[in-house]
């Protein structure tokens, strides 16, 4: 029996939402280092950032929601939640919410996916959207809307996935360039939701679109791309070609080993889909050697920072 892997949606791309109103260069800088792989040198920037007595309130808020969303990348579970919780207090303008608030909920949002709290998840996500609709702020939407629809597919409601990930492509091209660093997110959720619905062609279209907005947005040697080639690479697999397949993934995790490293959960859930097909190609003691010492280091990494919390960025599903 084949096994699919398909991507937890907020793992895919990293959120944009917030990057793009950052004023600060700092802040700016530190979320280009996280979208880098790099969270660890984010982090202690953004923590002296946040008790700068120099920084506003709504700059330490933004700083305490890219520090959340650092923490998260480390699978620092509960750091990340008092994080997100602090930056929700300081953002918070009861009356007149901000488009940096809902962008916060949204970060908030992917957290809860991962420690598998989605009906708090919905809600979030719900009150980000709402926020978003009421500024008119089309790219901030269209990235939240992204999300919305992972979490219905992650739920297996791909009709309800489907009406919302439509609404938010509408929300992508009203939002013209201002949005473009969406375009990863979308494409990769609509492959997601391509495999899930048993459309492999569909979905090595979508991903390969990706893959092209990566390469655009972030260049070759980039976690992202890297990230890319390994989904295109799963949908070349289910679309049966396997030799295409492998060359994707090693090619994406010859980029994630040269930009993030090996001891990293985006580099060994890579091991674990790449073995899965070389398992289908024949490599069956590779294939285990693999994958067995990509989820001996996936456990390792997570430890006990959240026991229920997905151990891979990749759902696991038997096909």
């Amino acid at each position: 029996m084949m096994r699919v892997f398909a991507a937890l949606f907020l793992a895919s791309f990293p959120v944009a939402v917030l990057a793009q109103t950052i004023p600060n260069q700092q802040l700016a800088s530190s979320f280009d280092l996280i979208q880098q792989g790099r969270p660890a040198i984010a982090e202690n920037l953004l923590t002296a950032f946040a008790r700068s007595p120099s920084a506003t309130a709504s700059e330490r808020g933004r700083a305490y929601a890219l520090l959340g969303y650092a923490l998260k990348e480390e699978d620092k579970f509960q750091a990340a939640q008092q994080s997100f919780e602090t930056a929700l207090r300081l953002l918070d303008t009861p009356g007149n919410p901000s488009a940096d608030y809902a962008a916060a909920l949204d970060y908030d949002a992917g957290l809860q996916l991962l420690k598998r709290n989605p009906g708090l998840a919905r809600k979030l996500l719900d009150q980000a959207a709402a926020i978003a609709d009421r500024l008119q702020n089309h790219a901030k939407l269209s990235s939240i809307l992204v999300h919305l629809a992972g979490l219905e597919i992650q739920q297996q409601r791909y009709r309800e996935a489907r009406t919302v990930l439509q609404t938010a492509k509408s929300e992508f091209h009203l939002a013209g360039d201002s949005g473009r660093e969406n375009s990863p997110d979308i494409y990769g959720t609509g492959g997601w939701l391509a495999i899930l619905t048993r459309k492999p062609h569909q979905a090595v279209s979508e991903y390969a679109a990706a893959l092209r907005a990566c390469q655009g947005l972030y260049g070759e040697n980039h976690m992202l791309t890297g990230w890319a080639y390994l989904l295109l690479g799963h949908a070349q697999a289910a679309d049966r070609d396997l030799p295409g397949g492998l060359v994707s993934m090693q090619t994406g995790l010859n980029i994630l080993k040269q930009t993030i490293g090996t001891n990293n959960a985006r580099y060994l859930t890579g091991q674990l889909a790449y073995s899965s097909l070389l398992d289908d190609a024949g490599s069956h003691d590779e294939a285990n050697r693999i994958s067995t010492a990509a989820n001996h280091s996936l456990e390792s990494l997570h430890g006990n920072e959240c026991p229920q919390c997905s151990v891979s960025l990749w759902d696991l599903q038997h096909r």
